[in-house]
């Protein structure tokens, strides 16, 4: 990987306690083999962020596979991008200015 860590945004209903104890109890058994860092549960958007430096799209199949019953929608979110670099302008040399190329002699 290159620094960047992964997120996956889980929506879940969170107020039926059922399912909170089903994606609680899934994330937990998968939390230390696929090195999950970083829960938060949102009770009041009914989210649950997962973060950590695992493949996203492995532990996304293995979410479906295990509580597809109650996960209503899963986003993996995309990397940051990182900042490019602007490209150098050249300008071109004014007309009518001579140009100096120094030129290293080597003598012998």
């Amino acid at each position: 990987m290159t620094g960047e860590i992964p997120t996956l945004i889980l929506t879940v209903d969170l107020d039926c306690r059922l399912c909170s104890k089903k994606i609680k109890k899934t994330i937990c058994k998968l939390q230390e083999r696929e090195r999950i860092h970083k829960i938060e549960y949102d009770e009041k958007k009914n989210t649950v962020t997962i973060s950590g430096p695992f493949d996203p799209v492995k532990l996304k199949n293995k979410l479906c596979c295990k509580a597809c019953e109650v996960i209503i929608n899963i986003i993996v979110t995309p990397p940051p991008t990182p900042p490019t670099k602007p490209e150098p302008v050249y300008l071109p040399f004014p007309v009518g200015h001579p140009v100096i190329v120094p030129w290293r002699v080597m003598v012998q």
